[in-house]
């Protein structure tokens, strides 16, 4: 049974209903039936009142500057003054709080639900999952049938011995006026009370001893860990080229785990990313230098998750066009993922604007753009083979990258090719990034469309194709498709503020290919390109 966080409403027109989580959600709470997940028509909750990220088995609240205010256990947690707008409120520090088990959360005093966090039963002695505890052990501990039933034996087999002790007794007290009776049942009493002391030692041999904590260290320099969290110590993760030469060795000594990539030397480091660092390296045997990918959990998760991950990386490696870049290998060791992909030696977009003093040349951004919308049409229309839990293949149509923006467009001979499809909203859907998901802090939010960024987890490919747009509105202008200010929250500007007409940034722009950038970054109702092939032909006959 996983863990659980169960969200029960004691107050308000939800009031006797239930909400139950089981995997990682980012929640918007309010009254507005577009951007909010948890939708509350009471007067006293804002049309935006706060958002929740669950993450079970926890639970994080942030309040976003409520008229009515947002209290925690009946402590006041974020409000705004009556006088004060809602976008001055958004300058107000607001702080985020850990929710426990039984806290009451009021959005206002019309509306009020509990936390109820559910985590499943273990056996006090064998440690395994208990679906519906039944028993108990002699402290009153829960225990599995099993563990019940062995506790049981043990006790019937001490009173059954107590019980023939007693009877050998009273049979040398009647015997007693007989002497030679009486040594006879002697004799025989030490015989059965010396088997049965060798009884009972063999079976005290037999019983396993109590489970002691597992000791746990760090797979790198040996220092001590938490039982719970992570497999590499926090000064080890800090230091990204001592975890990647850990790796090499293993490889090097045949570690099954990181055979993927013995063989291969570092040669140097070539960026970050939300997931991880980058590294260049060599393949000693054919001089063919990679770049190798390694990522690191932010939170301790279970097995099964770790597997996830892996198995929807499986997907990234089927794919073969030649504007996407290779992925060649993926595995783990341990606590570390690693992929190895192709190396696209003249590095990426972003890197280049930052080159060409913030914009690049109308041709120069268009030739990118159409390149990379055929590895987007490729990406979006394969049939791909999934894996289930059991290891068996299944049929797929498609992968959505999700987090497309100029760092994931890599330039190689004068080819752009786009990386990194699927692997940051695998990375999330694991729970391997904690509880923002991957990149939104830092920048990602900017080439998402408010579908997106108000429902991540389940999109269509043409969210892809409006983040190509806004990468292209951004490669010509220098500029983001929104307006933003650092005064207030970056996801709340992106839900509100509409796109600015590109023409509006650059005068320049040629109409009719102006027409088209617009209309693919249109969001209400609905986006306005749909697919990548679209986006396409509408650009190359606007020019």
């Amino acid at each position: 049974m996983p863990a659980k966080v169960v969200l029960k409403f004691t107050k308000g027109s939800h009031a006797g209903s239930e909400l139950v989580y089981t995997e990682k959600e980012v929640l918007f709470v309010g009254r507005d039936q577009n951007d909010c997940q948890i939708v509350l028509p009471e007067p006293t909750v804002s049309r935006l009142h706060c958002f929740l990220e669950v993450v079970p088995p926890a639970i994080r609240v942030h309040d976003f500057g409520s008229l009515n205010g947002t209290y925690l256990n009946g402590e006041l947690i974020g409000k705004r003054p009556g006088t004060m707008s809602i976008e001055d409120a958004r300058n107000l520090p607001y702080n985020e709080y850990n929710m426990q088990s039984g806290d009451r959360l009021s959005l206002g005093n019309e509306c009020e639900f509990t936390v109820d966090i559910q985590t499943p039963e273990l056996c006090s002695e064998c440690k395994c999952e208990i679906d519906q505890p039944q028993y108990v052990n002699a402290g009153n501990k829960p225990v599995c049938a099993a563990c019940y039933n062995k506790e049981q034996e043990r006790i019937k087999a001490e009173q059954a011995a107590l019980k023939k002790l007693e009877q050998e007794r009273l049979k040398a007290e009647k015997a007693a006026l007989d002497k030679k009776k009486a040594e006879e049942e002697r004799k025989e009493a030490e015989r059965v009370a010396a088997a049965l002391k060798k009884e009972k030692e063999e079976l005290m041999k037999k019983t396993p001893p109590k489970p002691q904590p597992e000791k746990r260290s760090c797979e790198i320099c040996g220092s001590s860990l938490e039982p719970n969290g992570p497999d590499i110590c926090e000064n080890c993760r800090k230091n990204p080229l001592k975890i990647l030469e850990f790796l090499l060795k293993q490889a090097e000594k045949g570690n099954e785990n990181a055979r993927e990539i013995a063989g291969y030397r570092n040669i140097r480091t070539l960026g970050k990313g939300g997931m991880g660092e980058v590294w260049l390296v060599r393949e000693e045997a054919t001089g063919k230098e990679m770049a190798l990918k390694l990522m690191l959990p932010q939170v301790a998760v279970e097995e099964h998750a770790k597997n996830m991950f892996l198995r929807e990386a499986h997907l990234s490696g089927q794919l073969r066009h030649k504007n996407v870049v290779e992925q060649l290998k993926c595995g783990r060791s341990g606590d570390i993922y690693f992929i190895l992909m192709e190396y696209c030696k003249d590095g990426s977009v972003d890197n280049l604007i930052k080159k060409n003093h913030g914009k690049l040349s109308l041709d120069q951004a268009t030739r990118i753009t159409l390149q990379v919308l055929d590895g987007l049409h490729y990406v979006h229309t394969k049939t791909v083979k999934g894996i289930t839990t059991e290891g068996k293949e299944i049929p797929g149509n498609g992968i959505v990258h999700r987090d497309f923006k100029p760092a994931n467009i890599f330039l190689h001979a004068g080819t752009a090719k786009v990386a990194d499809f699927g692997l940051a909203k695998a990375f999330d859907t694991a729970g391997l990034s904690g509880f923002t998901y991957t990149g939104a802090l830092a920048g990602t939010v900017v080439f998402m469309p408010r579908q997106q960024i108000a429902n991540y987890k389940y999109v269509k490919p043409e969210v892809d194709v409006w983040a190509t747009a806004a990468c292209y509105y951004f490669m010509l202008t220098g500029r983001y498709v929104r307006d933003y200010d650092d005064k207030s929250d970056w996801v709340i500007q992106a839900l509100r503020n509409p796109p600015v007409s590109i023409r509006m940034r650059d005068p320049e722009i040629p109409r009719r290919l102006a027409d088209v950038i617009d209309a693919a970054l249109i969001e209400r109702p609905g986006i306005g390109i749909k697919t990548a092939a679209e986006l396409k032909q509408a650009i190359s006959a606007a020019l």
